[in-house]
C-alpha cells in the first residue's frame, strides 16, 4: 500500500512502511465507538505497524498516544478521548515526562494542524488551556519529529 501523507518521511528515512491490519481493525473500531472518523494522515500513520517504537526511538522516548502504555496495540485501543473530541482535538502524542502533549485540531481537515497544550492539559479545565501552534499539518509534525 502507497502512502498518501507520510511517504516522504518513511523515503527519507529509508524505512519500509507496513501497513498493518491489525492496527486499522482497531482505529476502525475506535472510530465507530467514538462516533468520528479520524483525519486520513493520521489514521494513515497510526496503521504502520512499529509507529510507536519508531516514534520513542527517534525523539526524546516521546510516546504516541499516551506515556504510560508502551504496547502499540494497546495505545490505540485508548486512542481518542471523548472529551478532547467534543472541542475538536486528539491527543496525539505525549512528551515523555508528560510535559507536553500534542494534538490535532479536528477542524475538518485530512492532514489536521497540530498544537500543544503548553503544559496547561493536566491543571486546567480543557476549554482553558494555553493552545500554541506547532504544525501546519499531522504529516508535518511527525516529519519533523523523525527526521535525522
Amino acid at each position: 500500500m502507497t502512502l498518501i501523507y507520510h511517504d516522504k518521511t518513511f523515503k527519507d528515512l529509508k524505512i519500509a512502511s507496513i501497513i498493518s491490519e491489525y492496527n486499522r481493525k482497531i482505529l476502525k473500531e475506535r472510530e465507530q465507538l467514538l462516533g468520528i472518523k479520524f483525519p486520513k494522515s493520521i489514521f494513515e500513520f497510526f496503521s504502520i505497524e512499529g509507529v510507536s517504537e519508531l516514534f520513542r526511538n527517534r525523539t526524546n522516548e516521546d510516546e504516541l498516544i499516551d506515556n504510560n502504555i508502551f504496547d502499540e496495540k494497546e495505545k490505540l485501543k485508548i486512542f481518542g478521548k471523548i472529551e478532547e473530541i467534543e472541542h475538536n482535538f486528539l491527543m496525539v502524542a505525549v512528551e515523555n515526562q508528560g510535559v507536553i502533549c500534542w494534538f490535532a485540531r479536528l477542524n475538518g481537515s485530512e492532514d489536521p494542524p497540530i498544537y500543544h497544550d503548553n503544559d496547561t492539559y493536566c491543571y486546567e479545565e480543557f476549554t482553558n488551556i494555553d493552545w500554541v501552534k506547532c504544525s501546519d499539518s499531522f504529516s508535518e509534525f511527525i516529519y519533523e519529529m523523525l527526521k535525522l
